[in-house]
């Protein structure tokens, strides 16, 4: 099984609204975008994914799913907001128990501690990466073994591909 975890694209200054409310920048969309192309590209079906209920999160799921239909598709999910990633691994246990390629789109720090947990190795230059900066519109495809549906276990995958805008 393969899971995507996504932090949202760019998001606008938060000196005018209250933070759940920041939406992308236009860089931030069309970061989101590129997101979408290559996880059209890499995705195994049915798809089953999560999202925050942050304005940018939402937007940048949105953006996604312009080039991935999605099996379920859940959006505005309050436990994803700013989730620890010991909260955000239930939320992907619950998501692989229906099956598919499960994507949950989320914040930062949550989504890169997450992606470090699971994956207790992978493709090098990836993993350099991935433990360096988890940036705006980046994506941790972290295979898991096939036994792990709903019983996701942390260090138990593989990191296969790190997307980052602009590098792909």
């Amino acid at each position: 099984m393969r899971v995507f975890l996504v932090r949202h694209g760019e998001a606008e200054p938060g000196d005018r609204m209250s933070d759940h409310a920041r939406g992308l920048t236009e860089e931030g969309r069309a970061d989101a975008r590129a997101l979408g192309s290559w996880l059209a590209s890499r995705l195994e079906r049915p798809i089953v994914m999560r999202c925050s209920s942050a304005t940018r999160a939402l937007q940048t799921a949105e953006e996604i799913l312009h080039e991935v239909a999605a099996a379920e598709a859940a959006f505005g999910e309050d436990e994803l907001y700013l989730a620890p990633a010991s909260d955000l691994l239930e939320i992907l246990r619950a998501a692989a128990r229906e099956g598919g390629s499960p994507i949950l789109v989320g914040h930062n720090p949550g989504m890169a501690e997450l992606s470090l947990g699971l994956a207790a190795g992978g493709e090098a230059s990836a993993m350099r990466r991935l433990r360096a900066k988890f940036p705006p519109a980046a994506c941790a495809e972290i295979a898991l073994p096939d036994h792990a549906a709903g019983g996701v276990v942390t260090r138990g995958g593989t990191l296969v591909d790190f997307f980052t805008p602009g590098a792909g």
